[in-house]
């Protein structure tokens, strides 16, 4: 294991979560590498300050505020029409597939680069294409989210 890998894994070490890593492979790296060795240190330091400092609860009119602020009307927000939002998952489905279909032929060659700056390429414009689509899908379940909890705590 090198130092990168090291490094990535120190907090699941410290947190006991073997199973993402080959924990005897890191402890060999620590115990021969004085600089992971001195960053564990520091994050077993940072871990005991935090761990040491008082928890403190919520405020008590925290509930309240939440449910005056689900309770207000949103008023940016437009309703959404079930049947565009379905189009324009489709069309990103097709515009997805017509992407990927378009990049299949860059595999033939043996440039890694060219590849590489081919799917750059491609997914600048996957993301473009499919941008707003994903923002009104979110916006929508953002919306239903709220509805239903608002249903939920019965507020009016």
């Amino acid at each position: 294991m090198n130092c990168q890998e090291t490094r990535e894994n120190l907090n699941a070490y410290l947190a006991s979560e073997h199973q993402l890593f080959d924990k005897a492979k890191l402890e060999k790296h620590l115990d021969n590498c004085p600089q992971c060795q001195g960053e564990l240190e520091q994050l077993q330091a940072l871990n005991n300050m935090l761990n040491s400092l008082p928890n403190q609860g919520a405020p008590a009119s925290l509930k309240t505020d939440i449910l005056a602020t689900l309770s207000k009307p949103n008023s940016k927000s437009s309703p959404i029409n079930k049947g565009k939002l379905v189009r324009d998952l489709l069309a990103a489905a097709a515009v997805s597939l017509a992407i990927f279909w378009s990049g299949l032929p860059l595999f033939n060659g043996t440039d890694v680069d060219k590849v590489n700056q081919s799917f750059n390429k491609l997914a600048a414009n996957y993301t473009q294409a499919t941008g707003s689509i994903v923002n009104k899908t979110v916006n929508w379940v953002d919306k239903t989210n709220n509805k239903i909890h608002i249903k939920e705590w019965k507020i009016k």
